[in-house]
């Protein structure tokens, strides 16, 4: 039986592997770690019970991004150093906020079906601040 404060207990100094998946007494994943496949996204996801999802993800063009999931896709949240951005339940955006568009204009934008429908500010002003 081993016990922790068995000091004889084998404990490696390093664990080398490219990716590690923790489950619970029901062998379903509750943390999953991922240091990136092909597609170069490492990621670090906790999982409920349930099925929510948190994950933090370091992507090959320099982007963190934190986001919350629910399997049924009722949408998804991401914050990234962008901004943040709402997804709809078939993926789509919902809402923008900040400069996801990477031209220098922090702006809040509203999509419907993927496709904006309105903004602030208004397209071609910029900030003067």
């Amino acid at each position: 039986m081993f016990s922790l404060d068995d000091k004889s207990a084998f404990m490696p100094d390093d664990i080398t592997a490219r990716s590690l998946t923790l489950v619970d007494a029901h062998g379903k994943p509750r943390i999953v770690m991922d240091a990136g496949g092909d597609d170069g996204i490492a990621h670090f996801s906790l999982i409920s019970p349930s099925g929510e999802r948190l994950s933090i993800q370091a992507q090959p063009n320099g982007t963190v991004a934190l986001s919350f999931d629910h399997p049924t896709r009722i949408g998804e949240v991401t914050l990234t150093k962008q901004g943040l951005v709402l997804r709809s339940a078939d993926g789509k955006l919902a809402i923008t906020v900040g400069d996801q568009l990477q031209n220098g204009v922090e702006q809040i934008i509203v999509y419907r079906d993927g496709q904006p429908i309105w903004q602030t500010p208004s397209a071609g002003v910029t900030s003067t601040v």
